[in-house]
C-alpha cells in the first residue's frame, strides 16, 4: 500500500496538469480524464493509506521496539476515520 499511497499522492499532486493534459482533444487522451467522483475516491485513498504508511515506516526503523510497537498497532484504527467518515464505496 506505500506504493499505491506514493503514486495517489503525486496524482493529486498534479491534478491540475493531468486535468489539463486529459482534457485536451489533440493530445487524444479524453479517455483517461477524471472526472470529480474519480477524484474523490483518490482523495479518500490517500487519507486512508497515508495512516497505513505512517505505520509501515514506524514499524520499519532501526529503533522500533516490541514495547512501541504493539501499542502502535492500535493507531491506524484509532487515529484514522475509517469508522467514522463516509467513503466511497470504491474504499
Amino acid at each position: 500500500w506505500n506504493s499505491t499511497y506514493d503514486m495517489m499522492a503525486f496524482v493529486l499532486n498534479y491534478r491540475d496538469a493531468i486535468d489539463q493534459l486529459t482534457g485536451d482533444r489533440a493530445l487524444k487522451l479524453r479517455a483517461y480524464e477524471l472526472d470529480n467522483e474519480d477524484w474523490g475516491i483518490i482523495e479518500d485513498l490517500v487519507a486512508i493509506l497515508e495512516t497505513y504508511k505512517n505505520a509501515t515506516t514506524f514499524f520499519s526503523q532501526d529503533g522500533a521496539s516490541i514495547a512501541s510497537v504493539i501499542p502502535a498497532m492500535d493507531t491506524p484504527d484509532s487515529h484514522s476515520n475509517l469508522r467514522t467518515k463516509l467513503y466511497h464505496p470504491a474504499i
